[in-house]
């Protein structure tokens, strides 16, 4: 699984809860379980076994979970018709298919489901923690009628603690991740010519991400002015000498998140094209240089302004200079690099890093890279250049 075991067991005790429970919200049960899925599915843990989940999962989604670990226990739910017959020996996947999707006796409904998981787990008499987000409160309070000695505890802040520092198999999953969004973006942006419209780099850019075995999750890419709208494309912008071609994209691959940008010139840039890119570069250098353990995030974006005012962008304005990033579909994980989170940074946080600048009617300048903070500073993820690239016009 990819919890963070020793951290995991340090947070819950500190919280006093001795488990865990995420339901129907699909990053928390995929951390817990590794069962990616949008259905009302269920997965419990306890304190002193955090990597070894009970799952609750429809009869008909039992594939899902055939190739992830073994859990430790498992109960299905409703109707789910799978025909045996004498068609010859089955493969070991066809096998244990048969062994949880037709030879499990099932129970009727989801929140008996949960009912049976707690009493398998012996965890109907504990307290534990569980997500608000993804349990319905109308079942949360059906559990403690049922249970009158379980204390659950609304527990998506305790998720977010954990997930807040990642485990080795979390960052080997993720370097992957990155790969795929960077080899993505130099096949795009190498793809540029004179009248192409954003439309088509953007297909370009999210084809490279799904031949790759990834979902696409973020993409865009803006052409010169369109550039400092956000995170909207224009499609039908088209791509002028001189141009710039700002990417801010990433992707879900096998569970986890990039994000990444990257700003090309279209043709040799002009003089404040120059400029502002190599500010937000010495501010992003800056920030880097600034990362390691004990280093509080507040302190970061201070510092990180100041230093693109400084060296060309003296009226620049940031909210924030990077934040987290972990499961997909769970939003930016903590910290922030803000001026409102004084969090300071551990090893093995995974970070992106980032000084984008957006001036209306004339474009856009951003790099940032995905890092991991370790015991004397940080890593890279990203292993693509970052210096200004120009690309030369394609006839």
């Amino acid at each position: 699984m990819w919890i963070n075991e020793p951290r995991a067991k340090r947070v819950l005790a500190a919280h006093g809860l001795d488990g865990l429970l995420a339901a129907s919200n699909i990053p928390n049960v995929f951390y817990l379980s590794g069962v990616w899925r949008r259905q009302e599915i269920a997965a419990v843990v306890s304190r002193d076994a955090v990597n070894a989940p009970w799952l609750v999962i429809p009869r008909a989604e039992v594939d899902y979970m055939v190739d992830t670990a073994p859990p430790a226990g498992v109960v299905t739910y409703g109707t789910f018709f799978r025909v045996m017959d004498d068609n010859g020996p089955l493969t070991p996947r066809e096998q244990r298919i048969r062994e949880l999707g037709i030879d499990l006796e099932p129970v009727s409904n989801f929140f008996e489901g949960l009912v049976r998981t707690l009493e398998n787990a012996g965890l109907h008499r504990s307290r534990i923690g569980y997500d608000e987000r993804g349990l319905d409160p109308a079942l949360a309070e059906r559990l403690r009628e049922r249970f009158p000695h379980l204390d659950l505890v609304p527990a998506m802040a305790v998720f977010r603690e954990i997930r807040m520092v990642k485990s080795p198999a979390e960052i080997e999953r993720m370097t992957e991740a990155v790969r795929v969004t960077e080899q993505s973006i130099y096949e795009a942006a190498h793809e540029a010519r004179e009248g192409m419209t954003e439309a088509e780099m953007c297909l370009a850019f999210d084809l490279g991400q799904v031949r790759r075995g990834a979902e696409p999750n973020m993409n865009h890419v803006g052409f010169g002015r369109s550039a400092a709208l956000g995170m909207s494309n224009v499609p039908d912008d088209t791509l002028k000498l001189g141009d710039m071609i700002r990417f801010d994209v990433g992707c879900i691959y096998k569970g986890y998140l990039t994000d990444m940008s990257r700003t090309f010139s279209f043709g040799p840039p002009d003089d404040k094209f120059s400029r502002y890119y190599n500010a937000v570069l010495k501010g992003q250098d800056l920030a880097l240089s600034l990362v390691k353990p004990g280093k509080v995030a507040s302190e970061i974006f201070h510092e990180t302004v100041a230093e693109v005012r400084e060296t060309g962008i003296p009226h620049y304005g940031r909210q924030h200079v990077g934040h987290g990033i972990g499961l997909g579909l769970g939003g930016y994980d903590r910290p922030t690099i803000a001026p409102s989170d004084d969090t300071p940074l551990e090893a093995d946080m995974v970070l992106c890093i980032e000084t984008p600048y957006y001036e209306m009617g004339w474009g856009s300048v951003q790099v940032e890279d995905m890092i991991v903070v370790t015991k004397d500073g940080y890593r890279r993820l990203t292993s693509v250049p970052r210096h200004l690239q120009v690309l030369e016009p394609r006839s």
